[in-house]
């Protein structure tokens, strides 16, 4: 069997037990019998079994091309016959023998035409006019003189009764194996109806992972929906689509722009305005009645006409429908949907136009979903920057002052210090008074020394909040200007000095820098002072504030390999192996930590890690240790090892 019988094993099944079927519908019919199909026009049954089912006549005419095209136009002629009437017809052949077309019909649809006959008429009038025809084709395809006439009077002859019974007979058995074709096709249908409700459930599924996470720009935003655009129009069968949307929010005259198309060119529509103002929507409210609707009043997914054939000029002529579906936009905005159908170059077309209507709208609820969560990003974008604008305002404003506070009582701190040198009992004083003032003096001391480690401790929180409104308002890192550090240790030293203050005042010994471990870094990092600075304060501030009393605070370095490493350890709370990634989190804080120091913001240590990675390195923590004076935490800043000098900008 070839290719073309796919339709006809598609709706009726098995060949052979069809051949079968018809042996036995035919097993006293003394005529010759085939089925031709509708649509490759081909017979069922192969050339080899010709013998079984031509008459020696018709084998011989179709012996000559001529012959065989005139039997199979015959034959073609009187199938469409039969498929209009709708029932057998008994007919003279092209060649002057009797006929029957018996038509095998499923929901109207001709699948195959039987045809049983090849017998001479009995009537007088029909014989001899046969005879003639048979003659005349003689002539004409070149056979010997009564070659093909001689066949031709030696075909059966049969009674009209005889001929009824046998075609009553095989009527009953199409008519039977064309209900069950019916039954076949309805399964298909529904199976293919389910089919194509899966590949809508599963494409609507993927767009809608694709569309729940999408916020950023509107250029990404169309460019996606575009591509969801095109995945709807192959699923459902349409030619293309477009998504349409007012042209601004306070838009009042309805002007409407092309935003993302599927299958259409976007360059075809970029600059133009459209009004939907005037166009008709036509709703079928009951069989055989259609009612008209303004666009200004349509609220469901419709089937649209009349001058919405603007949009797409070119392919008016071609569609059969066009398909408009409402897009909600919030703010009792909205956008418009269409989808460009034609019947012929639906692949699907397994589905009611009425049921892909329910599919296009939740598609339309699922791109206004990604609307609305896209002008939610960029609203809150623009609320960010209105945001960073105040904190860049307010920082700069806290800085000043601090930093005149911080020269100020560093001067009076500096000053207490000489007093401290002079010598009152030369001048005579009592030891009593020696005593008192110097009494005076060491709470005056520590008093500006509160003072100069709060403003450092204000003036490093406005940095680190400086620093936050810097880099999420950064699309890309901007390198920072290095210098080579000469002296390690010193630089160290100077950060550390900021906190000894603070240090003796909470109960701790001291801050203390490993100056020989530090002076392996000599001339071997480049850092920006600054930010380096901001970045081990941050460091050293968490040490101090989770320390216990009692304990040193201990700055060293070490080279490993490529990598410069400086160890900020202390003594205090416990860190756990599990919060060892979540501490440099924003905002993330133990448990522990915000017991001990309730007031914590959270950010040092994330804008610590921000500032070492912007130098190219890491910033590490290890879990704690147990010692005899409590948990031993060791952070890790991991630089890069200079070898050759630091550029301007790396």
């Amino acid at each position: 069997m070839s290719d073309g019988l796919s339709r006809f094993e598609e709706l009726i099944g098995d060949v052979e037990a069809f051949r079968l079927m018809l042996d036995g519908a035919f097993k006293e019919w003394m005529g010759a019998y085939n089925v031709l199909l509708a649509d490759t026009g081909e017979y069922l049954f192969p050339k080899a079994k010709e013998q079984e089912y031509f008459q020696p006549f018709c084998r011989m005419l179709r012996s000559e091309e001529e012959g065989e095209r005139l039997c199979r136009e015959s034959n073609r002629n009187a199938a469409l016959r039969a498929a209009q009437e709708g029932e057998p017809i008994a007919y003279p052949c092209h060649a002057g023998l009797i006929d029957v077309a018996i038509p095998i019909l499923i929901d109207g649809e001709l699948i195959a035409t039987v045809f049983c006959g090849q017998i001479r008429p009995k009537e007088e009038n029909l014989e001899k006019e046969g005879l003639k025809k048979a003659q005349q084709l003689e002539r004409e395809l070149g056979f010997k003189a009564g070659e093909l006439v001689s066949l031709w009077k030696r075909a059966p002859q049969i009674s009209e009764d005889e001929l009824n019974n046998t075609k009553d007979k095989v009527w009953k058995l199409i008519s039977y194996i064309s209900k069950l074709g019916h039954e076949r096709l309805e399964l298909q249908k529904a199976h293919q109806k389910d089919r194509q409700r899966l590949e809508e459930s599963e494409a609507l599924e993927r767009i809608a992972r694709e569309l729940s996470g999408l916020a950023g720009e509107w250029d990404e935003f169309w460019s996606k929906v575009g591509l969801v655009l095109e995945q709807m129009t192959e699923v459902i069968g349409a030619s293309c689509a477009m998504i349409l949307i007012p042209r601004s929010a306070t838009d009042t005259r309805g002007k409407l722009v092309v935003k993302a198309v599927a299958q259409l060119p976007i360059a075809d529509f970029e600059g133009k305005l459209y009004s939907l103002g005037d166009a008709i929507l036509c709703k079928v409210v009951e069989e055989g009645k259609i009612e008209t609707v303004p666009f200004r009043e349509y609220r469901d997914p419709d089937t649209i006409c009349g001058s919405i054939t603007q949009f797409v000029p070119s392919l008016a002529a071609e569609l059969d429908e066009v398909v408009l579906v409402r897009v909600g936009l919030g703010d009792e905005q909205a956008g418009i949907l269409l989808f460009f159908l034609n019947k012929e170059r639906d692949v699907s077309g397994s589905l009611p136009i009425q049921e892909e209507k329910g599919t296009l709208v939740h598609l339309a609820s699922l791109i206004g979903a990604a609307y609305h969560n896209c002008w939610l990003y960029q609203e809150r974008q623009r609320e960010l920057i209105l945001r960073r604008g105040w904190l860049r305002r307010v920082t700069h404003q806290l800085l000043a002052p601090l930093h005149g506070i911080q020269g100020y009582a560093e001067d009076a701190r500096m000053r207490l210090l000489r007093w401290e040198q002079w010598d009152l009992r030369a001048a005579g004083w009592t030891e009593y008074k020696v005593q008192r003032w110097k009494d005076e003096l060491q709470r005056w001391k520590h008093s500006f020394e509160s003072i100069v480690w709060s403003s450092h401790y204000a003036a490093r929180l406005a940095n680190n909040l400086a620093w936050v409104v810097y880099i999420d308002g950064q699309k890309e890192k901007e390198e920072p200007d290095l210098d080579l550090v000469e002296d390690v240790g010193g630089l160290l030293i100077k950060c550390a000095r900021d906190f000894q203050g603070i240090a003796r005042e909470r109960g701790l010994r001291k801050v203390e820098v490993n100056t020989q471990s530090v002076a392996r870094l000599n001339g071997r990092l480049c850092v920006n002072d600054d930010l380096f600075r901001q970045a081990v304060g941050n460091l050293l501030d968490n040490a101090v504030k989770y320390s216990n009393r009692g304990t040193d605070i201990l700055i060293e370095g070490e080279i490993v390999g490529e990598w410069a490493q400086i160890r900020v350890t202390n003594e205090g709370i416990r860190l756990y192996s599990r919060e060892v990634e979540r501490i440099f989190e924003e905002g993330h804080r133990g448990k522990e930590a915000r017991r001990r120091h309730p007031a914590g913001t959270g950010i040092g240590l994330t804008v610590a890690r921000q500032i070492i990675e912007l130098h190219g390195g890491k910033l590490t923590v290890q879990p704690s240790k147990r010692t005899r004076r409590g948990w031993q935490t060791t952070f890790v800043i991991s630089l890069p090892i200079s070898t050759e000098g630091c550029q301007e900008e790396i």
